[in-house]
């Protein structure tokens, strides 16, 4: 199926297009809204500023793609393949990705604020300037991921894999990190000021310098000051 097909067949009201194979299609801006692609084939598409929202993107294979700009709002991407996509400035607020298979994916300043992000893998993703409020990252494995200046405040991190992860000046106020693995993880100048964590987890990060701890205090070389 080619792009014009389907943009034909969406304006006529038909929204089922589960299986379909879009492999290198171009959809850029597309207007989708409530699409079912439901374990369709879109492996490089080109998708940017394509509006995804309340859509059905379960199992869909999305690897390689350009969604950068996308609006993915409340869309349903539990167990989605995405690895290597580009979804810079993308908006994901309150979307689906449980299980969904994020590895090396770009999400610099993509909004993710109440999505639902439990058990996904995003190992190595670029998640610099992302918002993550109230986000849930139950058991979500972020290896080496980078969460630089990233807004996680109240976001649920519990039991995640935070190993090797860099949030240097990522605010993580009030977040939960029960059972969240650190070691290795740099939060240099980070604010967890409240944030729901053990001194014994804290121990094993890289880097504290500068952070502003659950108790308020600022760590420094010279231990904390107020």
């Amino acid at each position: 199926m080619n792009a014009q097909d389907l943009i034909s067949r969406y304006g006529r009201g038909d929204l089922d297009f589960s299986g379909c194979d879009l492999k290198g299609t171009a959809l850029d801006s597309a207007d989708l809204c409530g699409i079912n692609l439901n374990a369709a084939n879109l492996h490089r598409a080109s998708l940017w500023a394509i509006d995804f929202s309340w859509a059905d993107l379960r199992a869909a294979v999305l690897t390689e793609t350009n969604m950068s700009q996308a609006r993915l709002l409340e869309a349903d991407l539990r167990g989605a393949d995405l690895r290597r996509a580009r979804l810079v400035r993308a908006d994901l607020t309150g979307a689906d990705l449980r299980g969904a298979d994020l590895r090396d994916v770009d999400l610099r300043k993509a909004k993710l604020g109440t999505a639902i992000l439990n058990e996904a893998d995003l190992s190595r993703a670029d998640l610099r300037g992302a918002v993550l409020e109230v986000a849930f990252l139950r058991m979500a494995f972020l290896v080496e991921a980078i969460l630089d200046d990233a807004n996680l405040r109240g976001a649920d991190l519990r039991v995640a894999n935070l190993r090797m992860a860099s949030l240097k000046r990522a605010d993580l106020t009030g977040a939960y990190l029960a059972g969240t693995t650190l070691s290795r993880a740099n939060l240099a100048g980070a604010n967890l000021h409240s944030a729901k964590v053990t001194s014994e987890q804290l121990v094993r990060a890289q880097s504290l310098e500068g952070a502003i701890m659950p108790n308020g205090f600022i760590r420094n070389s010279n231990g904390m000051r107020p």
